[in-house]
């Protein structure tokens, strides 16, 4: 989680790809990484699908790290301890909750005076991790394979005041 923290703040794709569960370098016939988005932006229509897979999220990512219209992203996650799931199809996964998560994205429009903030506050989000390969030494190598935006406890109620999903969603294609 750390350095899911760190590729968006120091805006580094090629870190957050190696994050990401890639189901055919793995060999695996499984769909890979998906995002889930928040259900109430689903229903509000506030982003474009339920989900969406690897392809589309690296290409949100990217445009969002190397727009000229992002001045500055920042990122704190509280989040639980991993533990491994159960759960048939996912059993030998593990599952960390983010239990506060905080994120402004300051955009800078050329057509507007003053910067918006987009700020994801107390936001909460499950990530399961699975095992891309197990490296030389024998340790496994662990990406995320599903990210779902469990939205804000209480919704939004502050001006600019987002989810996950929106601000992907933004940047996305």
């Amino acid at each position: 989680m750390e350095n899911l923290e760190t590729a968006y703040i120091k805006r580094e794709i090629g870190a957050f790809d190696s994050l990401l569960y890639d189901s055919h370098a793995a060999g695996d016939t499984t769909e890979g990484y998906t995002f889930r988005f928040w259900d109430e932006d689903v229903r509000r229509g506030n982003v474009p699908d339920a989900t969406w897979g690897r392809e589309k999220e690296m290409g949100s990512a990217a445009a969002m790290f190397s727009s000229s219209e992002v001045e500055d992203i920042d990122i704190k996650l509280t989040y639980t301890p991993p533990y491994y799931d159960t759960t048939q199809g996912h059993a030998g996964q593990q599952i960390i909750y983010v239990t506060n998560a905080s994120l402004s994205v300051v955009i800078h429009q050329q057509d507007q005076p003053e910067p918006l903030t987009l700020m994801v506050v107390s936001n909460l989000a499950r990530f399961r991790f699975k095992v891309q390969y197990v490296d030389a030494k024998g340790d496994s190598i662990w990406r995320i394979v599903y990210w779902e935006d469990l939205g804000t406890p209480g919704g939004l109620k502050t001006v600019n005041r987002t989810t996950w999903g929106k601000v992907k969603s933004l940047f996305g294609p």
